[in-house]
């Protein structure tokens, strides 16, 4: 586990994760993304134009939390471009919950294809875009 959580929350995660016996990595940045994503075989994130971007450069699966607050509700729209490239799945924040997370990262855990198959979707989906900006 790999969490970015921001300076303040440090100590908060940092003691939440070893309660529960998990093996984590708390962080307030992470400097190198493209390592970060290389490493990971999903991501839990919220869903940016970035975060997205990048996502679909890197070829990792999410599960993307919209933020609620996003002007004009653009996050979600972008994480439904993601679901709809089969790259990730959305949660609205408001239905998010530590039962509904665990029982979305165990089912895709033990689908055959699982996170594997997230790989490449996303890079498809950024491909029209490239071809627009040439």
């Amino acid at each position: 586990m790999r969490h970015q959580c921001g300076e303040k929350n440090i100590e908060e995660a940092g003691d939440a994760y070893r309660d529960h016996g998990v093996d984590a990595s708390v962080e307030p940045f992470i400097k190198d993304m493209a390592e970060a994503y290389g490493w990971a075989d999903i991501v839990l994130c919220r869903s940016g134009a970035l975060t997205v971007s990048e996502l679909c450069v890197a070829g990792v699966g999410a599960v993307l939390v919209p933020f609620p607050h996003a002007v004009d509700d653009h996050q979600t729209r972008n994480a439904q471009q993601m679901v709809n490239a089969k790259g990730a799945i959305l949660i609205p924040q408001p239905k998010l919950s530590v039962d509904l997370l665990a029982e979305t990262l165990t089912d895709l855990a033990r689908t055959a294809a699982g996170f594997w198959t997230w790989r490449r979707p996303q890079r498809r989906w950024l491909a029209p875009m490239q071809r627009r900006e040439s």
